[in-house]
């Protein structure tokens, strides 16, 4: 039975270098086409160098000593996989962000996993370095950042648990940091316009009609139907007005009261809105195609979908379809080698990446309606590859993969 399920192992092993193989030459090609539209050298620089950081932190997180050929492989399957192989093809912050914070979330773990402290000094230094400069360069994600660095300090081993208050203390006056320097020059986000944005803006308008007319009277019609035409409209043109006639309280009165009634009569499609969002920040590559065919909600995937057909359109359109259906396909696959393979209790590497996926969907999900953009978790992205490339290599038992991805 034991050779059985290696010989089926071994055979799936097999198909995930076939789809990988022909996903890096469609993106090779793609990527061809789209370095020909860079409008200047300085561009395709900034973008050569994105790549470097986010194969780079890849590697790091892989930590494979099994050869170059096949390094260079596992790294390519991340790298050239459409949503990925997109960003990094113009000058874009939340690559280098999501570069760092995979590097942030592999030295976590290995430093949960040294096995002397100059090791773990090394690897929890680095880990802390990486999460000062993706704060200092995101503010969401000092909030991000934090979640593998406190699955960490439940992960240390008990050899080093006896200075187990320095470590919080280290990572308590990181975040101090982070927060401090951070607030000269970055715009900390306000909990109450997300939220309004999140369950109103899109029943904007049945809401204005059903609350009482002594209350819709504050509000200005002409602003509150130029609010609807954008996704931050909320945010950047109904508050803004009316902050300028209402006071502080009499505002967020205002906004607790438009939301109460928009949650009241489309509780079940902000709900439905909610889950979508949810869904497609976590797995885009499964939620896109229904995006496209018009089944699920507003978003910017139009105009991503829209990027990668630019440079050639019908490579572009193959090259995404074949991404998206391979996805869900060496998704499916992997997860059922590990199916087969020798069970483990989840670990801190299984923790980390879950946990910090999850609080980075539901906090892009919550900070407003119709702005799902999947380049946005990055980070998510390729944690579903990494995991999924790291089999591939292992002799077919998959054991090795299990541990380290």
């Amino acid at each position: 039975m034991q050779d059985f399920l290696e010989r089926c192992t071994a055979v799936v092993n097999r198909v995930l270098f076939i789809g990988f193989g022909i996903q890096i030459v469609l993106g090779i090609l793609w990527m061809c086409n789209a370095f020909a539209r860079w409008d200047s050298l300085g561009e395709g620089i900034v973008c050569v160098m994105e790549m470097a950081a986010l194969g780079g932190a890849v590697v790091f997180l892989l930590k494979r000593g099994q050869g170059l050929a096949l390094g260079l492989f596992e790294v390519l399957g991340v790298l050239t996989f459409p949503m990925v192989l997109q960003c990094l093809t113009e000058p874009d912050v939340r690559v280098l962000a999501s570069a760092l914070l995979l590097l942030q979330t592999g030295a976590v773990l290995r430093a949960v996993k040294s096995r002397t402290d100059r090791e773990f000094w090394i690897t929890w230094g680095i880990s802390l370095c990486a999460w000062m400069a993706v704060g200092l360069l995101l503010g969401e994600y000092l909030y991000f950042g934090m979640v593998p660095m406190v699955v960490g300090l439940f992960g240390i081993g008990r050899s080093k648990r006896k200075n187990l208050w320095n470590h919080m203390v280290l990572v308590l006056a990181t975040a101090g940091m982070i927060f401090g320097v951070g607030s000269f020059y970055q715009e900390r986000t306000q909990i109450t316009p997300c939220l309004v944005s999140r369950i109103s803006w899109t029943t904007l308008y049945d809401s204005y009609d059903q609350m009482p007319e002594e209350r819709n009277s504050l509000i200005n019609y002409d602003k509150m139907i130029e609010s609807t035409y954008d996704v931050a409209g909320i945010e950047e043109v109904l508050i803004p007005s009316l902050e300028r006639k209402l006071s502080k309280e009499e505002l967020e009165e205002l906004l607790r009261e438009l939301m109460a009634t928009s949650w009241r009569n489309n509780k079940k499609r902000i709900l439905k809105d909610i889950a979508w969002d949810m869904a497609g920040y976590t797995a885009a590559p499964i939620v896109l195609p229904m995006q496209l065919q018009g089944r699920a909600y507003d978003s910017c995937s139009g105009i991503n979908y829209r990027q990668i057909l630019l440079p050639a359109p019908r490579l572009g359109k193959l090259y995404m379809d074949y991404g998206c259906w391979w996805f869900l396909v060496a998704l499916t696959l992997r997860a059922a080698m590990g199916l087969v393979a020798r069970r483990h209790s989840p670990g801190a590497a299984f923790m980390a990446w879950t946990l910090t996926a999850f609080m980075m969907a539901f906090g892009y999900t919550m900070s407003g309606a119709g702005k799902m953009d999947y380049k946005n978790t990055l980070f998510i992205l390729c944690g579903w590859l990494v995991w999924v490339v790291a089999v591939m290599g292992t002799g077919g038992n998959g054991r090795k993969s299990d541990e380290d991805a």
